[in-house]
């Protein structure tokens, strides 16, 4: 009996081990279900703020999925705007928002379509009507509540109410917002199922140091710092979590130092423990702020010893994170081996901290010797002060703010090509132009300085609307019988407004490049090339419609030929790599077609036209990903001829979704990525010993001064393979296309923006304009082009002929 009882009790542990080891194994596979979250305001300008940023809070706490919807443009009525539109059957414009589509906008939508659209787990409801001091009508609440319940396909739908805040010119009244909060509580709250006390969180944050400097200027909409709080709010409020650290902050480069985080924060906290009575700030002077380095780049918003910072690893695609490691000052990090956490700085001094990676890919060494040697420098040329930028026109008026975030300056770009007989510069420089006589004056002083020949050096812009704008001087200028946009405030070498001190910044820079790229000079073991089109990234700009819209085309669209303009456009990215053995990084040389233009008027986060955002433009950007995502190399981009050209990027290439007006960040990491691709199929370029340079002039004729002048042309070649052609205007795509295609040599890089002549058009444009025809050709008229028709043809049968004498020439 003894051994059968045994017997069993052995059978029942076996049993027992078994299914505990079998249970754990099934758990440890079963996947944790996606967070997800929708959520729609329904209002008036109350519902605006607090969801500008949501999405991104939403994204940063790593949700999976995340729906928002909003409609509200401040209608002076609020609710009872939306109630008449229901029960006439009126449309309006609604947008929604979510991680894979970026953006939606509706133009005419009922609201009974907006509620069923999705099933919203929560529906956001406020009415100032149309200043917080004025009750909303409760019949008007008491409805939307209602009509929610009735047409909401989600049975579980929570309705919250967004409580308003006062004005600016109230917000530390504790009058005004006794009365907000009072009704709030006593009338909206037994309507709703919970308020969401965002009114309280602003008036928290006014008595900190931050004060009233939550408001744009007009004092009615909330700014940027006004719009974190209460998105923030928001956020905690639905989430029922520990509201310790802000979870996205980047604000589209308008940095919020740590400090503002730090009272934001706490503002929202308080508000949640006391939603319907003002809490003191604690924070009533601004902290110290220390400077905070991430992986060798600064973090915009820095570091303060109370409040938590979010730090992100830069995975390549060949490099994968494991760690971080603080390298100078204190700091406590949340999670060391997580690639997305917090940081708290620990004492005043500046902190750097580094990321520890594991490599998966190593960087292709290759033995032997081409007989080139290159050498890279960029140096950082952002202006210390405010700067008129070269927007355009009164539509684009801005000032800077200084840098905006760490890829958003203006840089020089300096590449040292040699034999070890012959060294040729080949710089870009993120301005508009490279200015012709302003260029040629900073490279005289830079060879006087560095014994560099200033035939050697060339230089071109890499078109950018988002920098400085520099010029020639007026008087030069005017003396030689030109007046190419000359614009009035403009920087220039001897100009008293600032020109003056960024001249001799910028030659301080260009010096420095150049000294730099020299002593970077270093054996290339090989030299790979790639050139491919790149369908949807090239949009053709011609003309302006009879009332002054910009009229254009995609090329492969089939509407072209409606249009009245079947003509191509060059799309062709060009694309150079030199190989060095470490330590020294490998250079990359990209040209692409594009009008660098800065971001659209209308690319804030959700596309709201209404807010205009300063923004760098793509290039930077696409050097910033190539770079980070390689991991071996520096970038340089060269502006290919552009003219008719604007940079877009559309779903026509592998998927992507981002449009015209989404942020640049966004168009120079798509394009960033297509590079990468590229790059793992390239062809051997074996002659680029032989260094040579040529400049030369042609000759045209100027229609608006009736007078000829030379434009300047730079040829810069390597072997019988590599040349690169630098060209002071904007030349038109149908001339850079045939330029490369006629070249002798396997590459040839077409630069534009390299001096003041700015629109050459090719003759089919002129035509257009020749015509008469309703559509005019913009770039060919006089206020934007002074050369004949023909120029642009002649341009590049010069630009052709210099290539032929270097390659006929080379070894």
């Amino acid at each position: 009996m003894k051994r059968l009882t045994a017997l069993l009790m052995t059978l029942v542990m076996v049993v027992a081990l078994c299914a505990g080891t079998v249970v754990p194994a099934a758990a440890e596979t079963k996947t944790a279900p996606a967070k997800a979250i929708r959520v729609l305001s329904i209002g008036d300008r109350y519902s605006i703020d607090p969801e500008y940023y949501l999405l991104d809070v939403f994204k940063a706490a790593g949700y999976d999925e995340a729906w928002i919807g909003y409609m509200g443009a401040g209608n002076a009525n609020g609710l009872q705007y939306y109630r008449d539109a229901a029960e006439k059957g009126t449309k309006f414009t609604y947008r929604k928002f979510n991680n894979t589509a970026k953006s939606e906008s509706h133009s005419s939508k009922t609201l009974e379509y907006c509620v069923k659209e999705e099933p919203w787990d929560y529906v956001i409801l406020s009415d100032g009507q149309p200043t917080p001091t004025d009750a909303p009508d409760l019949d008007n609440v008491t409805w939307a509540v209602n009509y929610v319940k009735q047409h909401c396909t989600n049975p579980s739908v929570k309705i919250f109410w967004e409580m308003s805040w006062p004005l600016k010119a109230d917000i530390k009244s504790e009058t005004v917002y006794k009365k907000i909060s009072n009704f709030t509580r006593t009338q909206i709250l037994p309507l709703v199922d919970a308020v969401v006390p965002s009114g309280t969180a602003m008036a928290n944050a006014a008595t900190s140091f931050i004060g009233d400097d939550i408001f744009f200027s007009s004092g009615i909409w909330a700014n940027q710092t006004g719009r974190l709080i209460v998105s923030h709010m928001l956020y905690y409020f639905i989430t029922g979590e520990t509201p310790d650290k802000i979870l996205w902050a980047d604000n589209y480069g308008q940095a919020i130092k740590a400090g503002k985080l730090q009272a934001i924060i706490e503002a929202v906290r308080n508000a949640l423990k006391n939603p319907y009575e003002i809490t003191q700030s604690t924070i009533t002077t601004a902290p110290t702020v220390v400077k905070l380095i991430v992986d060798g780049k600064e973090h915009a918003n820095g570091a303060t010893p109370a409040g938590k910072v979010r730090i992100q690893a830069t995975e390549g695609r060949y490099r994968v994170f494991e760690r971080w490691e603080v390298v100078r000052g204190s700091a406590k990090i949340d999670d060391l081996t997580a690639k997305d956490t917090y940081l708290t700085a620990v004492g005043s001094e500046d902190i750097e901290i580094r990321g520890v990676y594991r490599i998966t890919k190593q960087h292709k060494q290759y033995s032997g010797d081409t007989g080139l040697k290159v050498g890279f420098s960029r140096v950082d040329i952002t202006p210390n002060i405010p700067a008129p930028l070269a927007g355009y026109g009164k539509t684009m008026e801005r000032m800077s703010r200084g840098r905006l975030r760490p890829y958003d300056g203006v840089f020089l770009t300096a590449i040292a090509l040699s034999d070890g007989q012959d060294t040729s510069y080949i710089c870009t420089v993120d301005l508009i132009y490279a200015y012709t006589f302003y260029m040629q004056r900073a490279r005289e002083e830079v060879s006087r300085r560095t014994g560099v020949p200033a035939d050697h050096i060339f230089i071109s812009g890499t078109h950018t609307h988002s920098a400085p704008d520099t010029g020639d001087s007026q008087t030069k200028l005017k003396s030689e019988g030109i007046n190419y946009h000359i614009h009035p405030g403009n920087w220039t070498p001897d100009s008293d407004n600032g020109g003056k001190e960024y001249f001799a910044q910028l030659v301080d820079g260009f010096t420095q490049a150049i000294q730099e790229a020299q002593a970077d000079l270093s054996t290339v073991t090989r030299t790979m090339g790639h050139k491919s089109r790149v369908v949807g990234h090239n949009w053709i700009r011609h003309w302006r419609y009879g009332n002054g819209t910009m009229g254009g085309t995609n090329s492969t669209d089939d509407t072209q030929t409606k249009k009245g303009m079947p003509r191509d456009t060059d799309q062709q990215m060009q694309i150079v790599r030199f190989y060095r053995n470490d330590p020294k990084k490998d250079v990359v040389l990209l040209n692409f077609t594009g009008h660098a233009t800065s971001a659209s008027t209308q690319s804030t986060t959700y596309g709201d036209a209404a807010h205009y955002l300063i923004s760098a433009d793509f290039p930077g950007y696409l050097r910033m990903h190539v770079e980070e995502q390689d991991g071996y190399c520096h970038v340089a981009f060269f502006q290919g001829a552009l003219g008719n050209s604007v940079m877009s990027c559309n779903d026509s290439v592998a998927n992507i979704k981002y449009k015209p007006s989404e942020r640049s960040s966004e168009k120079g990491r798509a394009l960033g990525e297509i590079v990468l691709d590229l790059m793992e199929d390239m062809f051997e370029m074996s002659n680029v010993a032989d260094v040579q340079q040529l400049n030369t002039e042609h000759l045209a004729f100027e229609r608006l001064y009736k007078m000829i002048r030379p434009i300047q042309l730079g040829t810069v070649t390597a072997g019988k393979d590599f040349a690169i052609v630098f060209n002071s205007s904007e030349m038109f795509d149908v001339n850079a296309m045939d330029l490369k295609a006629d070249s002798p040599f396997k590459i040839t890089i077409v630069c534009s923006c390299c001096g003041s002549h700015e629109y050459i058009p090719s003759f089919e444009v002129f035509r257009y304009d020749m015509l008469g025809t309703t559509r005019q050709a913009y770039e060919a008229k006089s206020a934007q082009c002074n050369v004949v028709p023909g120029t642009g043809e002649d341009l590049a049968s010069s630009s052709l002929g210099a290539l032929n004498k270097l390659y006929t020439s080379a070894k």
